[in-house]
């Protein structure tokens, strides 16, 4: 255990260290994780093309609307803030506080839908509020277990399966 605060300001660099060890690789990479055209022709050799195309975009929207060097300033801000809040943030919160719809082997919690300032927050990072639910079924599509839990993911991933441009996993009822 290394406490919240490392983890929240540093959970990032934890996720690096971790994701080089070989025990860890070994307890977790489960045999149920994507093994599709995609994750094999696209996101495995091109895994780090990603991060160019999000420099283009942002270049590309902020050139057509205001100057193209606002785009490289959003991508900057992109590239800190997103490893830092969702490996720091998300995950320490997710660790530390809250409560339990499983008996996980983990300290998994789900953060308190009341807990305004985080809802608030979490309609932006996709259901990760029901962090201890995504661990108990770690292949769902859907993160709520509960009839009151809300999961904007969820809402997208159906509207997506609504247009033709997802296929989801039958959802286990938790």
């Amino acid at each position: 255990m290394e406490g919240i605060f490392p983890i929240l300001f540093a959970g990032v660099w934890y996720y690096r260290r971790e994701a080089h060890n070989p025990e860890t690789i070994k307890n977790y990479q489960l045999p149920t994780l994507p093994n599709d055209w995609m994750e094999k022709n696209i996101y495995v050799p091109f895994q780090y093309v990603g991060v160019l195309v999000l420099l283009a975009i942002n270049i590309s929207f902020c050139a057509w609307k205001f100057d193209w060097w606002w785009g490289v300033v959003a991508w900057a801000l992109q590239m800190i803030w997103i490893p830092f809040f969702a490996a720091g943030v998300l995950n320490g919160l997710g660790h530390y506080f809250g409560y339990r719809n499983f008996e996980t082997k983990d300290a998994s919690r789900n953060i308190h839908i009341f807990s305004w300032v985080f809802t608030f927050l979490f309609i932006f990072t996709g259901g990760e509020e029901h962090h201890n639910n995504h661990h108990e079924e770690t292949n769902s599509p859907k993160f709520s277990a509960k009839w009151w839990e809300f999961d904007i993911s969820w809402l997208y991933l159906k509207l997506l399966e609504a247009f033709g441009l997802a296929k989801l996993r039958p959802v286990r009822i938790m």
